[in-house]
């Protein structure tokens, strides 16, 4: 097995490359093998998710639901086991399915191979010219005026959400 590591480094407020080196030392300690990549970009964890799922690897996702939500949007269906190693400021997901905070009982949990599937909702979208895209969703869908505002709130958000 060889794990394949995204860190987002802006995660629990710049804490995501901390996290992923302590993730490296227990993968160490147990012998694992491991690659891992620094998100540069959103356009990046889409590429790195798509390539790194065609591996078939265990993968493990540093940051919180909006980095989830991009790598489910990049992976190759059916995709491997993804997990998230929680820093974001919700944690939605991690807290719903009770994944462990601490990187040792993160792997534990990996090595055990047990699983949880989640549903993902896959919709088609159009613009104004007809072009479609596909989005995948795995907490919710807003149409109309909420989905307006979550649209506005992120083309004007500039770091973390402070909660």
């Amino acid at each position: 097995m060889k794990l394949q590591i995204l860190a987002n480094p802006v995660s629990g407020r710049g804490r995501g490359i901390q996290r992923a080196r302590e993730i490296e030392r227990v993968c160490e300690e147990y012998g694992i093998n491991y690659f891992t990549h620094e998100s540069q970009s959103h356009d990046d964890v889409l590429d790195w998710a798509y390539k790194a799922s065609r591996k078939g690897d265990p993968m493990v996702v540093i940051g919180g639901d909006g980095t989830l939500s991009t790598v489910l949007n990049g992976v190759h269906l059916p995709c491997p086991t993804i997990t998230v190693s929680p820093l974001g400021t919700g944690n939605v997901l991690s807290k719903v399915v009770k994944i462990p905070k601490t990187s040792r009982e993160l792997i534990d949990l990996l090595l055990k191979e047990e699983s949880k599937n989640i549903d993902l909702a896959n919709i088609t979208l159009h613009d104004k010219k007809n072009n479609s895209f596909n989005h995948r969703s795995f907490l919710c869908l807003g149409f109309g005026f909420d989905g307006e505002i979550v649209r506005l709130m992120e083309e004007h958000r500039n770091g973390p959400i402070h909660m």
